[in-house]
């Protein structure tokens, strides 16, 4: 079962801004039924965190506490 998940831009907030670029990579998972499931990724590149982000992080910390 495959989920969708619908967020609007308005509840959105800044997560990170990109240093470097990060490269794709192309892959593939055979599963149980031998049906090839191909897959792309994000690989290598770096991110610096926005303060925004870091203070929803420290609050759902704090609340988990």
């Amino acid at each position: 079962m495959k989920l969708l998940y619908k967020i609007y831009h308005h509840y959105a907030y800044k997560v990170s801004k990109k240093i470097t670029k990060p490269g794709l990579r192309a892959d593939y998972v055979v599963d149980a039924n031998g049906h090839v499931l191909p897959y792309v990724f994000f690989s290598g590149g770096q991110m610096a965190l926005h303060a925004e982000a870091l203070q929803v992080l420290e609050t759902a910390k704090r609340s988990h506490q």
